[in-house]
C-alpha cells in the first residue's frame, strides 16, 4: 500500500514573492518549449528533442536573470513536461488516424 502525505506551506513574503518568480519562470519556459517545437516543425518539417531545448536553456541562463534564479533541475523538468506533452499529442493523433 502506498501513502502519500499533504504538506501546507505558510511562506513569508519574500518566499512568496520568490515562489511566484519562479512559478511564472516556468510558465514562460512551458509555453516558450512548446511554441518553438511548434515552429521549428512548421519550418524543417522534423522535431526538436529534449536535448537540443536543454541545450539552449543552458545558453539563455547566461542572458536571462529570471532562468538565473530558478534551479537548473527545476527547468530540466519544465522541458521534460513539454516534450511528454508534445509526445502525448502525436500518439493520440497517430491512434486517432489509425481508428483506435
Amino acid at each position: 500500500m502506498k501513502r502519500t502525505y499533504k504538506y501546507r506551506l505558510y511562506p513569508n513574503k519574500a518566499q512568496e514573492e520568490t515562489l511566484g518568480r519562479t512559478l511564472e519562470t516556468c510558465r514562460q519556459v512551458y509555453n516558450t518549449a512548446l511554441t518553438q517545437r511548434k515552429w521549428h516543425y512548421q519550418e524543417t518539417r522534423r522535431g526538436i528533442t529534449y536535448n537540443q531545448q536543454a541545450l539552449e536553456i543552458r545558453e539563455a541562463k547566461e542572458e536571462d536573470q529570471y532562468l538565473l534564479a530558478v534551479y537548473s533541475q527545476v527547468l530540466q523538468d519544465v522541458l521534460r513536461r513539454a516534450d511528454k506533452s508534445y509526445n502525448n499529442f502525436f500518439r493520440r493523433v497517430a491512434e486517432k488516424k489509425n481508428g483506435k
